[in-house]
């Protein structure tokens, strides 16, 4: 089955939601529930990356991120070469940018919800959550069972070498 270029398979009980399964190189946005332009966004600099979820401004393009589904069921979500990953503590969890092969290049769960959404949950149980009390931008890894849970819509964006 194929949706604007797009091989896609159903996941859902109904039949009626999608993930994205990928013949070339598809580039997705990733959108917060919150929605009206809310979008994860990488920042980077010479030190460390981290993921900023932010409403999109009239003359921004929100970031493209690609998601490649692995051996194991599970998803890599990168952006331009850079791997989403979790940093874990005792006091708090972080969002940011590792090298793609290189360090905490982790694997994500991407599941459809029966309201459209999707839920994005590293494998280790920790949702993809924002934005939090502290800063409206940054982007946290919260417990399933902790504050401020979102729910992502994954759109295609831009697709490059699909069949």
């Amino acid at each position: 089955m194929k949706l604007n270029g797009m091989h896609i398979i159903a996941l859902s009980f109904t039949g009626m939601f999608i993930i994205p399964i990928y013949a070339g190189k598809e580039l997705f946005t990733i959108r917060s529930e919150a929605g009206r332009g809310s979008f994860l966004e990488p920042s980077k600099n010479i030190e460390w990356s981290t993921v900023r979820h932010r409403s999109q401004a009239e003359n921004e393009t929100p970031k493209l991120w690609e998601i490649e589904k692995l051996e194991d069921g599970l998803y890599r979500i990168t952006c331009d070469g850079m791997a989403l990953t979790v940093v874990d503590d005792k006091e708090w969890s972080d969002v940011q940018l590792g090298v793609y092969n290189g360090w905490k290049s982790q694997h994500w769960k991407i599941e459809a919800m029966e309201s459209g959404h999707f839920m994005i949950t590293h494998a280790n149980g920790l949702v993809l959550t924002g934005p939090n009390k502290t800063d409206d931008l940054i982007t946290e890894v919260a417990s399933s069972q902790g504050w401020s849970t979102q729910k992502w819509i994954i759109e295609s964006f831009e697709v490059v070498g699909s069949d």
